[in-house]
């Protein structure tokens, strides 16, 4: 007798999707090695901008969509996250911390800066930067008459004009973190003392300058906190990458992705297709098993010995009546029908499911809503792992059980 005893799950046609955005960082390299944003990693930058694009392609009927401000929010703070972890740029920067650190936890210096500098400032900061492995120079966003992928090769270009090459981000939650609302904005953080990367307090910060010389001597004369403004100052010219993210998710019509997303499923779907029953048939599958090693339990007992037989019947009865059908074939669901009555009324049947080997994908949700209005009943899809383990061959087949195994009966007009 064929052996099962795993249990049986079957996939429901009405899967829930989670909307699966990522999130977007870029770095420089590593220093003092010629590391520009390779083509892999601009495919990367624009794989990010179409990610939420793409994600309905995932979806199943009861999808989740963001019908809010705050899911909008969610979704795009992970699209900054993942995309941020995904890009090659920043490998260097993660190889340089303990597995327990923070992203910058090497470094000491942050220059907060801005496409509002004008190339001539953004050039001195960058060599100062350049100079300095312990500086990042962090920028919020993208100009808004710029795609990400340009913004991003655009400061590639500036920091490969020195050796070694400067450390640049982009990262929104650096300004959100420091409250960075104007620049050019220093803040200089505390030493690394461990290894573990907590994060640091800050030392000092300046307003206006792009040399942190100045900052370096007067925490030197003692003086920390907010050293105010020392210099001229520019607004942010670009905006905050995460709010941009959040209004893209917003403006998404979500509407017409699921239609779109619904319309896809049947394309996309692969059936099981079994042939149909030409003789009566019933067959028995006992899903007994064997324990290999004992089975131990959280106070040390011995729940099972090594060597035992078990029936997992014997622990949780199986008291349905699953229906295996091809939905496409008038006369197999006819039979079906006819059958309903004392399929229901064998020993042990408490209820029944209904599972289809194939279901008409022209018609898609039509043919699904007309097959589960027939049988008043949700409709599963035949998976690999059912067809397995239950040794289907035929439709239709009805599997039951009486208490000891599994019996599985493959039925004809003969039967009704």
């Amino acid at each position: 007798m064929d052996k099962h005893a795993r249990s049986f799950k079957p996939s429901r046609l009405a899967a829930a999707m989670l909307l699966a955005c990522t999130s977007l960082s870029v770095g420089a390299g590593e220093r003092g090695a010629a590391n520009p944003l390779t083509d892999e990693d601009l495919a990367w930058v624009e794989q990010g901008e179409k990610v939420i694009e793409q994600a309905q392609d995932r979806m199943g009927q009861e999808s989740l969509f963001p019908d809010n401000y705050e899911r909008a929010e969610d979704d795009a703070k992970q699209f900054f996250a993942d995309l941020r972890r995904t890009n090659p740029t920043l490998k260097a920067m993660d190889a340089q911390q303990s597995p327990e650190g923070k992203r910058y936890a090497n470094y000491s210096t942050l220059i907060f800066a801005s496409f509002s500098l004008e190339q001539e400032g953004l050039e001195d900061i960058l060599e100062l930067a350049s100079l300095d492995e312990q500086m990042v120079v962090a920028f919020r966003g993208i100009p808004d008459d710029m795609e990400i992928a340009e913004g991003v090769r655009f400061l590639q270009e500036l920091a490969l004009q020195y050796d070694p090459i400067p450390n640049i981000v982009l990262d929104p939650t650096l300004f959100q973190d420091h409250d960075v609302s104007v620049v050019p904005t220093i803040v200089r953080l505390e030493q690394r003392t461990t290894v573990d990367g907590n994060d640091r307090d800050v030392v000092a910060r300046v307003t206006g300058l792009s040399d942190p010389a100045w900052l370096e001597r007067q925490i030197e004369l003692g003086e920390s906190g907010d050293l105010g403004t020392r210099g001229p100052v520019a607004e942010i010219g670009e905006r905050d990458l995460v709010e941009v993210m959040k209004e893209r998710v917003m403006a998404i019509d979500w509407d017409r992705k699921r239609e779109q997303a619904l319309e896809r499923f049947w394309t996309n779907q692969e059936f099981e297709w079994l042939p149909p029953a030409t003789r009566s048939r019933t067959r028995r599958l006992d899903p007994r098993v064997q324990v290999l090693e004992d089975i131990i339990g959280p106070n040390g007992e011995v729940i099972a010995e090594q060597g035992r037989i078990i029936n997992p019947l014997d622990s949780v009865p199986f008291t349905q009546a699953i229906v295996v059908m091809n939905a496409t074939d008038p006369r197999e669901m006819e039979l079906v029908q006819e059958a309903l009555p004392d399929i229901a009324s064998q020993p042990g049947v408490a209820r029944m499911t209904f599972i289809a080997t194939e279901l008409d994908a022209d018609e898609g949700w039509n043919s699904y809503t007309a097959v589960s209005d027939t049988f008043d009943a949700p409709i599963y899809l035949l998976t690999p792992d059912v067809k397995e383990r239950f040794a289907l061959e035929y439709t239709p087949s009805v599997i039951t059980s009486d208490g000891e195994d599994f019996i599985v009966r493959e039925l004809t007009w003969e039967d009704v």
